[in-house]
């Protein structure tokens, strides 16, 4: 996974951006990034290496960014719509957008990033965990 950006090798940026994997639960030779975006620019993660196909992504960004310090907004967006409860006791339904194998993750945002045919060995027998 190559992570491009003009400021990347500033070693100060650098901490301000968090890359987590898992094995994607149930679905065999899957991987989940998780990448959190804490700089104030843009950050563009190449996942070529990992993934030819494409990947279900849910960007989450802060609601209101017309506030000072958008990380205090009281909504969140997942791909630039308003998440809300459906009733008092119904999560609504979590609807990814499919991205090519390069993405890019806007300041202050966080995602998940499913690649169902990753090819990884390791996660190869992922059934069930």
């Amino acid at each position: 996974m190559n992570v491009t950006n003009e400021k990347v090798n500033e070693r100060k940026s650098l901490y301000k951006l968090r890359l987590y994997s898992h094995c994607t639960k149930g679905i065999p030779n899957s991987v989940t990034l998780i990448a959190i975006n804490l700089r104030d620019d843009s950050v563009q993660l190449n996942l070529n290496q990992i993934t030819n196909e494409a990947i279900d992504a849910y960007i989450m960004t802060p609601g209101d960014t017309t506030i000072e310090d958008p990380l205090l907004s009281s909504t969140i967006k997942l791909n630039g719509k308003i998440l809300q409860m459906n009733d008092d006791d119904t999560l609504p339904e979590l609807i990814p957008v499919s991205m090519e194998n390069s993405v890019t993750l806007d300041p202050l945002t966080f995602g998940f990033f499913v690649m169902k045919e990753a090819k990884m060995e390791s996660c190869a027998l992922n059934v069930g965990r």
